[in-house]
């Protein structure tokens, strides 16, 4: 949310629009997404699934036949300054089954797109970080240690004139 304007993305398309009152989603800017075949991502959640022991989830996996499209977003931010922080979708960290839905998965690329949809920068998030907020020079995450110990961590950002850092 920014000002009085909701803005959200369906995650399989590569398009940041903004919720109507009624609901609505109505596109308004596109951004640039990583190409990952379905084949591919299918494969990697099997991977990491495998890596957790997760049997439920990997039963229904045989029971389900890959999915026509995965998402091309794994989450999104708005920083004070109006400029939208959009995570490449990664399907070993940011699927559904593998961890809390309303948060994008740790770690990942992020990139800076300004709200005329131009890439600013980008920004690659160490493993095991979840970026939660993000101000003009500041990002706040949570990260997870080995033991999967939760801390509060907070990064400033520096800008160069290559984008984003």
């Amino acid at each position: 949310m920014l000002g009085d304007t909701v803005w959200a993305v369906d995650g399989y398309g590569p398009e940041i629009g903004r919720l109507d009152v009624d609901g609505s989603f109505q596109p308004a800017i596109t951004v640039p997404t990583v190409d990952l075949e379905t084949d591919e991502a299918w494969s990697f959640l099997r991977e990491e699934l495998q890596r957790r022991d997760a049997g439920l989830f990997l039963q229904l996996m045989d029971r389900l036949p890959p999915p026509d499209e995965i998402p091309q977003i794994g989450g999104l931010l708005v920083d004070n300054a109006g400029q939208f922080w959009v995570k490449a979708y990664d399907p070993s960290v940011d699927a559904l089954w593998l961890g809390d839905p309303l948060l994008p998965g740790a770690g990942g690329e992020w990139r800076v797109v300004g709200s005329d949809g131009e890439a600013r920068g980008t920004v690659q998030m160490p493993d095991g970080v979840t970026l939660l907020a993000v101000t003009e020079d500041r990002l706040v995450g949570v990260a997870r240690d080995a033991l999967d110990v939760e801390r509060l961590v907070v990064h400033r950002i520096r800008r160069g004139g290559g984008g984003t850092r």
